[in-house]
């Protein structure tokens, strides 16, 4: 089970704004919701498609069974947050002083046939 807790240090560590803010403000909304996320996901083999002295792409194929239940009945919250899916990740790094960092995100429902 996950925290929907928007200041989670491993937030700051791992990711850079302005998606840093948006993954926090989306936190909060659950937080004040009362719901949080259960269940695994699954990343597969992350590929490198491309990579820069600043930037990199990474995509990767997922099986995502992480779903946002509400905390006081462990219901699935209703559309696709509370469903199991197959999903092409992919993500842009961007290397910071500490390291590389999420800069960017986009899932996709994909079958993963070219990931």
């Amino acid at each position: 089970m996950r925290s929907a807790d928007p200041f989670q240090p491993d937030l700051q560590a791992t990711t850079v704004e302005p998606l840093l803010g948006e993954i926090r403000q989306m936190l909060a909304q659950m937080q004040s919701d009362g719901e949080i996320a259960t269940g695994p996901v699954h990343l597969g083999a992350p590929k490198i498609v491309t990579v820069g002295a600043e930037a990199a792409t990474v995509t990767s194929c997922a099986w995502d069974a992480e779903i946002v239940v509400l905390a006081a009945t462990s219901e699935p919250v209703p559309g696709i947050l509370g469903q199991v899916e197959v999903e092409r990740i992919t993500s842009t790094m961007e290397r910071t002083v500490s390291g590389w960092k999420l800069a960017e995100q986009t899932v996709e429902a994909d079958p993963c046939a070219e990931a």
